[in-house]
């Protein structure tokens, strides 16, 4: 047991930021929400957006924003029927220098499902998966009602410490977060967690 206390006490600060951020809130029904904040507004972004996402659930706060991400929240997102899983939709932009020696914006849309029970950003994906959507009583990924219809199985992209081939030196901080959300930190991957410790050092992340 305090091996475990130890390996919280070293990685906690990933999991738990000091500062409070919240414009637009999404509330779970199971107890979760996302808060939206540092909007934007600009020639190149959406209506509805927003520069940071932070989750909140039981006065622990989470911050899930990356820096090249600007995020959607214009009362559409897609919630499972069970309340546990939240589809969320951002963009990725940026200048693309042309051929002719012109500079035109590009951008690329993605789709991320997240736990709204602990913050884990179970997948993340762009294109044509995008377009799916939630089963009628089911939280389950589909492109349409039919029976035979295409289903897109997210809970398998879900992030493990113990499946993790790259070395912790190779994972940057939203990553090592994501991780700790996915996977919290029990006797039963006590080891799991030492071996990825043991591949590089956790405190240049923090």
């Amino acid at each position: 047991m305090n091996k475990i206390k130890c390996i919280i006490s070293l990685l906690v600060t990933l999991l738990f930021p000091t500062v409070v951020y919240g414009n637009v809130t999404f509330k779970s029904p199971i107890g979760g929400e996302i808060n939206f904040s540092e909007e934007k507004k600009g020639d190149n972004y959406e209506p509805n957006s927003w520069g940071r996402i932070t989750f909140t659930i039981n006065d622990h706060l989470s911050d899930l924003s990356r820096n090249d991400r600007y995020y959607i929240e214009d009362g559409t997102s897609k919630l499972s029927p069970s309340g546990a899983y939240l589809i969320l939709n951002s963009v990725s932009g940026d200048y693309v220098e042309q051929e002719n020696g012109t500079k035109k914006f590009s951008e690329r849309a993605y789709c991320s499902v997240i736990d709204l029970r602990s913050g884990c950003i179970v997948s993340d994906w762009d294109g044509e998966a995008c377009s799916y959507n939630w089963k009628k009583n089911e939280d389950i990924l589909s492109n349409s009602e039919a029976p035979d219809a295409d289903v897109f199985d997210f809970l398998s992209m879900k992030p493990n410490v113990r499946s993790m081939k790259n070395a912790l030196s190779s994972k940057n901080e939203n990553e090592v977060k994501n991780i700790l959300r996915c996977n919290p930190l029990t006797r039963d991957n006590l080891n799991s967690y030492q071996e990825f410790l043991k591949s590089g050092d956790p405190k240049s992340l923090i």
